[in-house]
């Protein structure tokens, strides 16, 4: 399994927000037909385009998908609406996309929006 930082093109990619303060980050591990994008900092409108660049990289590459979200600190509406797409693409079009769920704040937008059961959750498993 190698690991990676994400951007478009799949190459290492600087964070988003203040210098030397990184806001958000997208951590790219590929194993064999699986990509696994670890999100990290917040996910917002500022951010989300880079979300939605790397779900369409690895469903271009042909691998299951799977979204991290426990790293990530924060999420708001365009964050949310990214993965509502994703999860809506990857029933329509029979590609796979699993989202481990994040914690606290994180968590609860999915819920407060009444939106968790359109997306496929898991919980973590390690």
């Amino acid at each position: 399994m190698r690991e990676r930082g994400v951007s478009a093109g799949l190459h290492p990619k600087r964070p988003m927000g203040s210098p030397g303060l990184p806001r958000f980050e997208i951590t790219s591990h590929v194993d064999g037909r699986s990509t696994v994008l670890a999100l990290s900092g917040e996910l917002d409108l500022a951010t989300a385009a880079q979300v939605d660049e790397a779900i369409e990289e690895a469903r271009a590459a042909g691998n299951s998908i799977t979204v991290d979200l426990r790293p990530l600190k924060f999420i708001d509406s365009s964050g949310l609406r990214v993965l509502l797409a994703a999860s809506l693409s990857a029933r329509e079009e029979g590609w796979s996309l699993l989202v481990v769920h994040g914690a606290g704040n994180v968590r609860r937008i999915f819920e407060t929006a009444g939106v968790e059961h359109l997306i496929p959750f898991v919980e973590a498993t390690g």
